[in-house]
């Protein structure tokens, strides 16, 4: 049938090829760790940095930079739960709340109020 799963391997199950593939890499650094660490700092200092930050993209997350689309994007969000009449009770306790909100340090533009 088009368009159905009808065999394989379960959704979520992990492949054993990539799985048995990434164990043999990793024991074989580590059964040439001491080579790679004395190799390592036998380089210039130059080069070690450059290998050293390239390293680091494999276990530090890289940081998504926020531009003012998103910023604007984020604050229409909030602008368009907010719908009360001026005066009203909900409207007093919404300021309320965002003025805690804001004395405890949180951006009241960052909350999700989804």
């Amino acid at each position: 049938m088009r368009g159905r799963k009808t065999g394989g391997r379960k959704a979520g199950t992990p492949n054993k090829a990539t799985k048995e593939t990434r164990d043999w890499i990793n024991d074989f650094i580590m059964s040439v760790r001491e080579d790679i660490e004395r190799d390592f700092y036998a380089l210039e200092p130059q080069q070690r940095i450059r290998i050293f930050l390239q390293l680091l993209n494999y276990v530090v997350p890289k940081q998504q930079s926020i531009t003012p689309a998103i910023l604007d994007d984020e604050q229409n969000k909030f602008d368009n739960k907010i719908v009360v009449i001026e005066g009203s009770e909900e409207l007093q306790r919404l300021e309320h709340l965002r003025d805690e909100l804001r004395a405890l340090g949180v951006d009241d533009r960052t909350i999700d109020y989804n």
